[in-house]
């Protein structure tokens, strides 16, 4: 069963302020499949929406500092050291993207990035809250009652 179904119809209720866009599971089941990732690299699309789930809560500007002074962005917490680039900080830059590219409503540039860390990474474990949330469970849910 799902208990998060109540949590989901709460957040589709929430206004959001500007700045922050916080998008309805259904919306992202539609970007996300419209950008190839149901089944990308053998992941169903319920992957996809319960990681981003776990990671932001759907939140497009989501950014959290990590004890190592870096910066996990945007709705699949991407993280700075080595997949984007933060002001001057070359860093590693896998993704070949500035992080603030990461924090907007357009999810392009952090779907072309998680489709490198999948490809780059093997798989999904990148990912701390799908390990725990979304591995190996029955994912079906994640996109009833969504036209996709």
């Amino acid at each position: 069963g799902m208990k998060a179904a109540g949590i989901f119809a709460l957040i589709g209720c929430l206004v959001t302020s500007t700045e922050s866009k916080l998008y309805t599971r259904c919306k992202l089941a539609q970007i996300f499949a419209r950008a190839g990732l149901d089944n990308y690299a053998g992941f169903s699309l319920g992957n996809w929406i319960c990681m981003a789930y776990y990671e932001s809560g759907y939140n497009t500007t989501a950014e959290t500092i990590l004890e190592d002074g870096s910066i996990d962005y945007g709705i699949f917490q991407i993280n700075s050291y080595t997949w984007c680039r933060y002001a001057k900080l070359q860093e590693k830059n896998h993704c070949h993207v500035a992080c603030s590219a990461l924090v907007t409503d357009d999810l392009t540039d952090a779907i072309i990035c998680a489709k490198k860390i999948v490809k780059e990474t093997q798989g999904m474990n990148y990912w701390q809250g799908w390990k725990k949330h979304c591995e190996g469970k029955d994912l079906s849910e994640w996109k009833k009652g969504c036209d996709v």
